[in-house]
């Protein structure tokens, strides 16, 4: 009997022990108490309890809403209850949940507004990210800076301004233009972006409706786009082409001149000699710059970070090139392609571009290395091909002046038997591209994305060339010739 009762108390107390260990587990798993664990967990302990109410089953969402809804709460522990409420949203979108959420983005804390318009950015719907341009009034300028990067992406951002009403097209321009001078960096740059886009849109607009035979609408288009962003280098030289286009060559140069995208070529008084030293007296007679832009920059015209100087001059039917390009350590240069017409752009290197006639797609290109290997090339729209210009180009490594030099002599009776004269009018670009210590292009003009925007290119004229020749008269017919001819016999 003794030995009975000694077997059934064990057997209780193991169901007692196994009772209790279910009630602990499951009293553990409770929501409830996930969500108190994680108020009072933290670090490690802390991951340890977001993994827990990740993984829990039954009605979460509900302890997790109210304690998100707990504005005495931290906003640390607030913050981790947002980013679990959003993924279970995410998860199982839910109309109730989905509500909670929105009202996340007017909360009193700035930085509960800032992740729940980011995880809206994340993971909302398109309907949601739309409803996100009410919060560019928001005064955190996080929150504002999230929602410009969005309008910036290049996918979601096009598709959003094809969605979005005209009042809130409108408005987000009113608050892109507000912001465009914010004490924030990157909220100002962000807002530029925005309004570069809608520039851009609205010339390339310009140059469809120009194309279309509506000179009036593409002038109000480009008036729209200036009145925009007045300091648009992308608005500026789009004006510039389009009053080249509509026969007004002397109100474009004048423009052009205004706003900086004129280059004035002077004549040299002497050739420099081109040895790839530019330290010729003669370059101080040229155009020179060191501003530069970079190209991969898409819609706010950037200052490039590397510094390069550029000088332009022409003499005797020659155009002149001379490019330094300063770098703290000219070993870190990339130099690996030593073949004539091979893939030097892959290089550190200089491009030269010229469109002669402005027409915005036949163009000739110089690529050179700090080697001073050549590529060029004559483009006819989509279609180039190889070419061999007869030019001087040298380029040489100065380590004790801090920089590599180039000099590049061109006779312009190589593009085809031209000439230079007073009337010439060119499209022109010149550019560095940093490989090795930087990646980075950056040209006299911002290209906007691609140095082959050939639309964007600035204007140069060639100062004290010589005047156009006139067209050669018709020489005088013989006097036979001009005799009508006898009238036929019946």
């Amino acid at each position: 009997m003794r030995r009975i009762l000694i077997v059934a108390g064990v057997v209780v107390a193991v169901l007692v022990l196994f009772a209790g260990a279910v009630w602990i587990k499951m009293h553990a798993s409770d929501p409830e108490v996930l969500v108190a664990n994680l108020r009072r967990a933290e670090g490690e302990e802390a991951e340890d309890a977001l993994r827990a109410i990740n993984l829990a089953r039954g009605d979460v969402v509900t302890p997790l809403t109210k304690a998100f809804q707990d504005e005495t709460a931290s906003g640390e522990f607030r913050l981790k209850v947002l980013d679990v409420l959003f993924k279970r949203y995410h998860r199982e979108p839910d109309p109730e949940l989905e509500e909670v959420l929105k009202q996340a983005r007017t909360d009193p804390l700035p930085e509960i507004r800032r992740r729940a318009v980011y995880n809206w950015i994340l993971f909302g719907e398109s309907e949601h990210q739309v409803e996100l341009l009410d919060r560019l009034d928001d005064e955190d300028l996080v929150v504002r800076e999230h929602i410009y990067r969005m309008l910036n992406d290049r996918r979601r951002g096009r598709w959003l301004w094809r969605r979005i009403s005209e009042e809130q097209h409108a408005a987000v321009l009113e608050d892109a233009q507000r912001d465009m001078d914010a004490q924030n960096e990157t909220v100002a740059f962000l807002a530029r972006g925005v309004i570069g886009r809608e520039v851009a849109d609205r010339a390339d607009d310009a140059s469809q409706a120009l194309q279309s035979g509506d000179p009036v609408q593409a002038e109000e288009l480009l008036t729209e786009a200036l009145t925009l962003d007045p300091d648009s280098h992308y608005a500026r030289i789009r004006r510039v082409r389009y009053l080249l286009a509509t026969g007004r060559r002397e109100q474009a140069l004048e423009a052009a001149d205004e706003y900086g995208a004129l280059v004035r070529v002077p004549r040299l008084s002497t050739a420099p000699i081109a040895d790839g030293d530019p330290t010729d007296a003669v370059w101080d007679e040229a155009w020179t710059t060191e501003k530069t832009y970079k190209n991969t920059s898409q819609w706010v015209a950037q200052p490039a970070d590397g510094r390069s100087r550029i000088a332009i001059g022409h003499r005797d039917n020659t155009v002149y090139i001379a490019v330094w390009g300063y770098e703290k350590d000219l070993s870190k240069l990339s130099i690996k392609h030593m073949q004539p017409d091979g893939p030097v752009h892959r290089d550190d290197c200089v491009e030269i571009v010229f469109d002669p006639d402005n027409t915005e797609r036949n163009v000739y290109k110089f690529n050179i290395n700090a080697a001073g290997v050549l590529a060029d090339r004559y483009d006819r729209g989509r279609r180039g091909q190889d070419e061999d210009f007869l030019c001087e180009h040298v380029a040489k490594m100065f380590p004790d002046r801090g920089y590599w030099a180039l000099e590049f002599a061109l006779p312009v009776s190589e593009l085809h038997d031209r000439t230079l004269t007073s009337e010439s009018l060119w499209g022109i670009l010149v550019l560095r591209t940093r490989i090795g210590p930087a990646s980075e292009s950056g040209s006299i003009w911002p290209t906007y994305g691609n140095n082959l925007n050939y639309h964007l290119y600035p204007l140069a004229v060639f100062e004290d060339a010589p005047a156009p020749e006139p067209p050669a008269e018709a020489e005088p017919a013989d006097e036979a010739e001009t005799q009508p001819a006898p009238a036929a016999e019946e």
